[in-house]
């Protein structure tokens, strides 16, 4: 990538020209032959950027601490939390203090973190052996690492007045440690994972901690998991202390999780790895014509079980959302399928009570994934073009598209009809075109009939209003008007809504 190093790099805006950015001039291909850093500078973009849970379980454990409530937790007892409390009170203490340089914080650190956190030593530069065979040690502020091969933790200390881009800094020792893309091009086993690792950045008093993942080759994909802790050394301010217990609790675990994981990897067997390592570097191309063009991607954890059977699997967009081939169990068909991914829950019940009248396409799983089932994995049917499915926008442009309106009021009304599980029948709230497929099936006598499908189950309500748009045209149709509502701040500004479609209005009637 560059002769710099990671200091000289990281003090130099010189580093930005590795950045993946798109939108700026030249080409993006042209960008993304310079590209080795892929995340929120300047924008996190998909497929190369996902959410760190969906990279790898592990990282999931500091995310959904640092969400939570800077509270005492409810299961608290001396046991399980007592000897961390103090730790962290130590850790506020060493880090507050007056440092002459910036190795007397890194070495006072190190020292607090390797004999207080019980995850293993963390070994700065100049302490690793330089002779040892097959080990490539890189001069930084300290690093843990499974079995002097994989990285599982990364220090990048700055003191008060330390210049340049600590994260920068901290991104080029890893891609050092993994020999700028080599390792990845000969061992499969690193072909195989994206190799997460966290990254503690200590900038004086304040600490935060990050992901870096391999995309391929040099390209790494970064996010932070934390946002930056004063480590304030303030007896009365029990709310830092206790978001700090939660967060350096959940890294003592996803450092123990992340070396249980390279160690699965290194005793994974060759069958498993190539097919890992088959379905991450496809999923890095994109079919332009009958070429295939480079694409940063980061497939999610869950794709690349082996249970799921999963072949072939390809970004769609715009969210996460892929196409694959799934193998059946037990033979050798396989289908196509969507694999979705949704924050929350998901409409199940509704999705498969409309498919039952044909108003649906085949939902085959929706399950939670990531750590407290935060997301939800959906595997439907694909409804692909070569099939002849199409948005109702285009459809309506078909010779056929005149029969369209009639037959989608009158699928939306078969599914209205349909009662659920509960008791309660549901409808879908957002009927836009997109989310409307149709193509015109021909019988065996040569008519032709209009086949509609209704997708994007993430909206859904029980006995919720619908607002239907066809040629222009609003139908409000489906159940009680006047009580309920959009949730808050879910409507995005870039969808052209109802004019009366706002967060937490109301929906109402209006057929004029």
């Amino acid at each position: 990538m560059t002769d710099q190093s990671p200091s000289e790099l990281a003090s130099r805006t010189t580093w930005q020209k590795h950045t993946y950015n798109p939108t700026s001039s030249p080409t993006s291909l042209e960008r993304l032959e310079e590209a080795a850093f892929f995340g929120f500078r300047p924008r996190a973009l998909l497929p190369a950027v996902i959410p760190a849970k969906l990279v790898a379980a592990e990282l999931g454990l500091i995310t959904q601490a640092a969400m939570e409530a800077a509270l005492p937790p409810p299961d608290l007892c001396f046991e399980r939390h007592g000897e961390l409390f103090a730790s962290v009170q130590r850790l506020l203490t060493l880090a507050s203090a007056l440092y002459p340089d910036e190795k007397e914080l890194q070495n006072a650190f190190l020292r607090w973190h390797n004999t207080e956190l019980g995850v293993g030593d963390m070994i700065k530069s100049e302490q690793q052996p330089k002779d040892e065979p097959g080990v490539n040690w890189t001069k930084n502020d300290g690093m843990l690492t499974a079995f002097r091969k994989y990285v599982v933790t990364l220090l990048e200390c700055k003191s008060d007045t330390g210049g340049g881009e600590p994260l920068v800094q901290a991104l080029c020792y890893y891609q050092q440690h993994y020999q700028n893309g080599e390792a990845w091009r000969r061992s499969l086993l690193h072909q195989a994972d994206p190799l997460p690792s966290l990254v503690l950045l200590l900038e004086g008093p304040r600490l935060s901690i990050h992901a870096v993942w391999t995309l391929y080759q040099n390209r790494i994909g970064y996010t932070p998991l934390t946002p930056s802790y004063y480590l304030a050394n303030e007896p009365g301010a029990t709310a830092n202390l206790w978001k700090l217990v939660a967060v350096l609790g959940a890294y003592q675990q996803a450092v123990c999780e992340l070396t249980q994981r390279y160690t699965a990897l290194e005793r994974s067997s060759m069958q498993l790895c190539q097919r890992k390592a088959a379905l991450r570097q496809a999923a890095c191309l994109k079919r332009v014509g009958r070429a295939q063009v480079e694409r940063p991607c980061t497939l999610p954890y869950c794709l690349l079980e082996e249970a799921l059977g999963l072949e072939d699997v390809r970004f769609m967009g715009p969210r996460l959302l892929y196409t694959a081939m799934q193998k059946l169990q037990g033979g050798a068909a396989k289908r196509a399928v969507l694999v979705k991914l949704v924050e929350g829950s998901y409409g199940s019940q509704v999705h498969d009570a409309w498919h039952s009248v044909g108003a649906a396409p085949a939902l085959y799983s929706a399950t939670p994934v990531a750590r407290g089932g935060s997301m939800v994995m959906v595997i439907m049917e694909h409804l692909r073009t070569e099939e002849g499915w199409m948005v109702l926008s285009e459809g309506l442009r078909e010779a056929w598209g005149q029969q369209l309106p009639a037959a989608v009021k009158e699928a939306l009304r078969s599914a209205h009809a349909v009662q659920l599980p509960c008791g309660s029948t549901a409808a879908h709230a957002d009927m836009r075109s997109p989310n409307i497929l149709v193509r015109m099936r021909t019988d065996e006598g040569g008519a032709g009939m209009p086949e509609v499908r209704f997708i994007d189950f993430d909206w859904w309500v029980f006995g919720m209003l619908v607002l239907l748009q066809i040629e222009g045209r609003e139908w409000m149709l489906a159940g009680p008007a006047g009580t309920t509502c959009y949730p808050l701040l879910l409507l995005s500004p870039d969808v052209s809504w109802h004019p009366e479609a706002h967060d937490w209005h109301l929906l109402e009637r209006d057929l004029s």
